[in-house]
């Protein structure tokens, strides 16, 4: 009644299980609680056992069961289920649409924060940029988890456009040469190089590591590509903050673009100067591994809470 939530409450898949040891007992609470459906998929015949149970021992108000119902059944009346004129679901035709890849573009610029920056090397300049690292030309990579299947994946898992697509879609002026180990030929040279690395994309608990250092074989890539560049600039791809350590030291220009989605070329547009930085920090960018285990035991931050520069 305070928000006006005109809708209804689920929760997460066997979310209310984690409530109490007692199947009953989780059943009791997340009614109690205002939980409206309840994702059971598989123990539904047992979920429906214990509502009936708790309405008959008096641990749920039957209203509370009628309040859920009618919650639920208003939402599927006003998207036509009941008008016998199929499911009334909204089309799924308009998902990537030029009008959503447009936003998402915009999204995927507005978000990138520009941690460390010396002056003259961004935007992009120069006929030649030597581009590599594993997250330069890679959609799943930009995706991460929750991407088509659960725990994402790598490669052209679904349609967009990757961030050295945009950059040759923004400068085909400027010839970016790629080569995702950093291994280019003895005489390749550039004014700047620009390296984006990545984390292996992950959903919830399977994506939980002890060490958020970023992985030697990447750190080797930024060594391999500093030796044939006047600047070098540092892309990092990430659901989390990534321990760069040493690493910040050899970069000229570090930038945060998280996980940009299908549209790698709204990280282009603030690489090439199409679009300005404006992404600021929402907490604290940590030093190292004991600011990730305790943020609150002190010791300053790689970069702290609000921080994103400017060109």
């Amino acid at each position: 009644g305070e928000l006006g939530f005109p809708g209804f409450v689920v929760s997460d898949w066997y979310g209310i299980d984690q409530l109490d040891p007692d199947p009953y007992r989780c059943v009791v609470r997340a009614l109690d609680a205002g939980i409206d459906m309840v994702m059971v998929p598989f123990d539904f015949e047992r979920f429906i056992a214990d509502v009936v149970a708790a309405v008959e021992a008096g641990d749920v108000p039957p209203a509370r069961v009628d309040d859920a119902v009618l919650r639920i059944l208003t939402v599927k009346h006003v998207m036509g289920l009941f008008d016998g004129e199929g499911t009334g679901a909204p089309s799924p035709s308009g998902v990537g649409s030029p009008e959503h890849r447009a936003v998402a573009r915009e999204a995927a610029a507005a978000s990138a924060v520009l941690l460390e920056h010396r002056q003259g090397t961004l935007p992009l300049a120069g006929d030649r940029v030597l581009v590599a690292g594993p997250g330069a030309d890679d959609i799943g990579l930009q995706c991460g988890g929750w991407t088509i299947e659960w725990q994402g994946g790598t490669g052209p898992i679904t349609p967009g456009t990757t961030i050295l697509e945009g950059l040759r879609r923004n400068r085909p002026d400027i010839s970016f040469l790629h080569e995702a180990g950093g291994e280019f030929d003895e005489r390749a040279a550039a004014r700047t190089g620009i390296v984006v690395v990545a984390e292996a994309p992950y959903a919830e608990g399977i994506g939980d590591r002890a060490d958020l250092r970023l992985p030697a074989e990447q750190a080797a890539i930024i060594d391999r590509v500093r030796r044939r560049v006047d600047r070098l600039v540092l892309v990092v791809i990430s659901g989390r903050p990534i321990l760069l350590g040493e690493v910040a030291d050899r970069c000229d220009a570090i930038v945060a673009a998280w996980l940009p989605g299908t549209e790698g070329d709204g990280v282009a547009d603030v690489l090439t100067g199409r679009r300005p930085f404006t992404g600021r920090l929402p907490r604290p960018w940590p030093a190292d591994t004991s600011q990730v285990e305790d943020p609150a035991a002190g010791g300053t931050p790689a970069w702290p809470r609000g921080h994103g520069r400017a060109l």
